[in-house]
Parts: C-alpha cells; structure tokens; sequence
C-alpha cells in the first residue's frame, strides 16, 4: 500500500487536466499515483491512530474468517436501501 497527501493527488489531478488532451494516447487510461514508499496497512493505521494519540494492537484475522465477514457485509449493504 502506498499513501499520497491530498496536496500531491491534487497538483497530480491539475497536471493531468493541463496535459492530457482528448486525442492523447494516454486518455481515458487509468493511472497511479505514488509516493513512492509502500508500507503495509498495519503500518499506515498505526501512524493514522497514533496521530491522534491513540495506541492499539494490531492483529491479523485468518483469510477465510475476513472473507466471511466480508461476504456477510456486503450482502447487509446491498440489502439497506
């Protein structure tokens, strides 16, 4: 996972908007934007939590217990109107 400040997504945005014409190549295509330094997810909400003064543990949830709950979420979201 790689995070980017909403400065950068933003000057990324606008350089795009000025660049980019309908005939480019590149138009319509998808792109990343990247800060160029991945960490993980547990690492990214550690920082997020501790920002705020908030300590937690992090602990990982076997793969078919996050698919289920997963699957079982999904399904209640599809069902609220």
């Amino acid at each position: 996972m790689d995070t980017v400040h909403v400065c950068d997504a933003a000057e990324a945005h606008v350089l795009a908007v000025e660049k980019l014409t309908p005939d480019s190549p590149l138009a319509g295509a998808g792109y990343f934007l990247t800060q160029g330094r991945p960490c993980s997810l547990a690492t990214t909400v550690r920082g997020l939590l501790a920002r705020h003064g908030i300590t937690a543990e992090i602990r990982s949830v076997p793969a078919h217990a996050a698919r289920a709950a997963a699957v079982l979420l999904e399904a209640a979201a599809k069902a609220l109107p």
